[in-house]
């Protein structure tokens, strides 16, 4: 989920169903909660700017019900013009996991089906700052746009089982 979603409804319904699930005695240890960050930017200058980031996990956090996050996704690879907000993104995460605040970081990569949004050399630079990004945060989780909605992939468009696989991801 995200906190964008529904304007916080998806993250709260979730909440409701966890809360649920630990009255009826399921352990907090045994689910496993994701959400993201990163795509609203509210009144701050982008959405990786640490203040709004703080804010997007704290409102996680509180339409959650929970007091840790455990995998926290960054939404998206716009870091702004230059990365300006590379650093910040990469800092406010590796700060929120020594907090508590979430156990392990998770990368949306870029995927085919932006093709139809954007040039081939637009997507290439995608996976260039996907695969920079990965190198800084080391994620424990990696996400691709491979579902029963996706077009089919074959391994020349989109490598990314060997990429990982490298990477002990």
């Amino acid at each position: 989920t995200a906190d964008v979603y529904g304007v916080g409804k998806s993250e709260r319904l979730l909440g409701w169903l966890i809360k649920e699930c630990l009255e009826q005695g399921k352990r907090r240890e045994d689910l496993v909660i994701i959400t993201k960050s990163g795509l609203f930017k509210g009144c701050s200058p982008h959405g990786y700017y640490p203040l709004q980031m703080r804010h997007q996990i704290e409102m996680s956090l509180d339409n959650l019900g929970i007091d840790y996050i455990d995998v926290l996704f960054l939404h998206h690879l716009d870091f702004g013009p230059n990365y300006k907000y590379l650093e910040n993104a990469v800092n406010t995460v590796n700060k929120f996991r020594k907090e508590g605040l979430m156990r392990y970081v998770g990368l949306r990569g870029p995927h085919h089906f932006s093709f139809y949004r954007n040039s081939k050399d637009e997507y290439n630079a995608d996976f260039k700052i996907f695969s920079k990004l990965a190198q800084l945060i080391d994620p424990e989780v990696v996400t691709f746009r491979y579902n029963m909605f996706s077009k089919t992939y074959d391994q020349q468009e989109s490598d990314i089982f060997s990429w990982a696989e490298e990477r002990n991801i």
